[in-house]
């Protein structure tokens, strides 16, 4: 049977043609197709059978799909011979005329082909044949090029194989082990690229693990395979395999950190929550700042924390996702709290309101701690990013990414100021003063329900920071996966590395595999953000981290070893490889100012301010260049 995905009137079908009972020496020529949402087949009439099969015992031989068209090439006359003719169906066009016989014909009979398309034009490496009455492997291989109605001769592939598939794979055909005559079947994937017109194996695609034959396998394209079933090798099979590319998981970014200025605060965040579920996502990105100590999870579904509860925290973040038990004695609270010193950082849905259980209720409004105005008005699983903002402000520092789905949509509220917008428009950041003290919002939803990633935790913890007025302001380095490392000048010899995934991973270990240091713990499991703290890390260096045993939470996602590497030059302000009087010039033009993103890496000391100690140090590092 020969299928493949064609559009009919936008909408994508699977097309079947032909086939057989096996064992039986009849075949069909009908024509169907399958509908995998309705989970329904529609027959062709009979107007629109294969006419490869006139007779009533031709099965389809290699077969491919470009332009929308089905072409099938090649046949088996069952136990009689292989056949040549190639045939295209075209289901858009009028019923009794969809098929057209081609006036080329293959080189030379094919049956159970291997075939792909690549780029208009059709391949096939290798193709059964019958011979003596017994169907036999060939390198019968050549090029169908449907613009032109013409066959071209290609490379022979390297072995005899027949009986499976070939797919298109970044530009090049696999042709999926396959055969049946000794030593087929086989696990071999022959790569054949028109480009240069040659046959490899091994790279990108191994050979896969068990040897079959009358296989389906298909791809996506570009990074998976999937195979299963078959014959391995004479006896059916339902085993399964996928090839993931390269078998790696991917990091998608890196970053060296430190904290400027202070330093000696420690924090304990609470998150008070009500929602479907346990918010470890955000827990985890809190945890992986700088000076966070503990961060623990209050369910205020089921209760409300009293002042008692509150008062042992630096940091409470309250949200919501369903009714607070107690909307307006949290809200007592929170204010009583706040007026003692503690920081509250209010996420969304709990400007859901006024009024409404979702809210912070109670003295949080009626004082004005609240720093927007509720309204009953939500972003509603519409992703939305960061948009603009004030890059200067010390809630926003070390914050470039923002992403979730869900959103209080309100404005602020009388005194508050606003820091950062959504890119959809909204307010996103705020902050508002309240009789000495001020309380900051966010809008976004990004608890259990939320597809949510980035510096959630870090404007958590900059508040933290920013209204203590004492513990210090956490700047990254980007540390490049690829092409030049990325140089930390700032002195240690305690490090953090922070490596972001696009989906959570889980990490079996962190070692130091090439440098001077050592690893002294890592978090951040079940999350897109692993964090690393380093210690006893020397100057004038380049310094690997591998993450060891990494699995990305799904069985067919291997496991895998991801190597960060950084350059550790102290002095190296402009990150140039070399310390020279460039950056002891301008460290001096950077002195007296207090550190922001724009002259971090001048602040080599991270005391929060550029002063001539700085300066010092960078002329004691002039001559050091990074190793090659």
């Amino acid at each position: 049977m020969a299928c493949g995905v064609l559009t009919l009137s936008g909408t994508p079908y699977i097309y079947c043609v032909g086939g057989s009972a096996a064992g039986q020496a009849v075949a069909t020529a009908r024509v169907f197709y399958y509908n995998p949402v309705a989970d329904s087949l529609t027959y062709l009439t009979a107007a629109d059978n294969w006419p490869g099969d006139a007779g009533g015992t031709i099965l389809p031989g290699g077969f491919a799909v470009t332009g929308n068209k089905l072409y099938i090439l090649g046949g088996f006359n069952i136990n009689v011979a292989s056949t040549n003719g190639i045939y295209q169906f075209d289901p858009t066009a009028a019923i009794g005329s969809k098929w057209t016989t081609s006036a080329a014909v293959t080189p030379e009979g094919i049956l159970y082909a291997p075939t792909c398309a690549i780029g208009g034009i059709i391949y096939i490496g290798g193709a059964s044949d019958f011979s003596g009455g017994t169907v036999i492997d060939t390198t019968n291989s050549f090029s169908f090029n449907p613009g032109t109605n013409t066959t071209g001769a290609i490379a022979p592939i390297p072995r005899a194989t027949g009986e499976t598939r070939a797919l298109a794979y970044n530009g090049k055909m696999l042709v999926m082990g396959g055969g049946r005559v000794t030593p087929n079947p086989s696990t071999e994937v022959d790569i054949y690229d028109p480009g240069t017109n040659t046959w490899t194996t091994g790279a990108p695609v191994p050979a896969f693990m068990t040897a079959r034959r009358n296989f389906p396998t298909d791809t996506n394209g570009t990074t998976n395979i999937w195979l299963a079933g078959g014959y391995a090798p004479s006896t059916p099979t339902d085993s399964m395999e996928i090839f993931c590319q390269g078998a790696t998981i991917m990091a998608q970014s890196a970053f060296s950190r430190k904290v400027h200025g202070g330093g000696a605060c420690q924090f304990h965040v609470l998150i008070v929550y009500s929602d479907t579920g346990v918010p470890t996502q955000l827990q985890s990105e809190i945890l992986a700042e700088p000076n966070v100590v503990a961060v623990d999870l209050f369910n205020a579904q089921a209760g409300t924390p009293t002042l008692g509860q509150l008062q042992p925290y630096e940091i409470v973040v309250p949200y919501s996702n369903f009714p607070f038990q107690d909307a307006t004695t949290l809200g007592n609270n929170l204010a009583d709290y706040v007026d003692g010193g503690g920081f509250v950082v209010q996420y969304g849905f709990s400007h859901y309101g006024p009024g409404q259980p979702y809210g912070v209720n109670g003295r949080w409004v009626t004082g004005n701690y609240n720093p927007y105005d509720y309204s009953t008005n939500l972003v509603g699983g519409t992703p939305f990013t960061l948009g603009s903002f004030n890059a200067g402000h010390p809630l926003m520092a070390g914050v470039t990414t923002l992403n979730s789905n869900f959103q209080n949509i309100v404005t602020l509220a009388a005194g508050a100021t606003e820091v950062a917008a959504a890119s959809n428009g909204n307010s996103l950041v705020a902050f508002r003063p309240v009789g000495g003290h001020t309380t900051v919002g966010v809008t976004a939803y990004v608890g259990t329900d939320a597809t949510q990633s980035g510096h959630w935790g870090r404007v958590i913890v900059n508040a933290g920071r920013w209204l203590s007025g004492t513990c210090g302001t956490a700047f990254d380095i980007p540390l490049p996966l690829t092409g030049n490392v990325g140089i930390e000048c700032r002195t240690g010899p305690t490090y953090q590395m922070i490596i972001n995934f696009a989906s959570p991973v889980t990490v079996g270990s962190a070692m130091v595999t090439s440098g001077s240091g050592h690893v002294t713990n890592f978090s951040g499991n079940g999350t897109p953000q692993i964090t690393v703290n380093l210690d006893s890390v020397t100057d004038v260096q380049r310094l690997t981290m591998t993450l060891m045993n990494v699995t990305g939470g799904t069985s067919d996602v291997p496991v895998s070893d991801v190597p960060v590497s950084m350059g550790v030059l102290i002095g190296d302000v402009n990150g140039s490889t070399g310390v020279n009087s460039t950056d002891v010039a301008l460290t001096k033009s950077k002195v007296g100012q207090t550190v922001t993103n724009s002259n971090f890496r001048e602040d080599v000391n991270h005391s929060g301010t550029i002063t001539a100690s700085d300066v010092t140090i960078v002329k004691s590092d002039v001559g050091h260049a990074l190793p090659p």
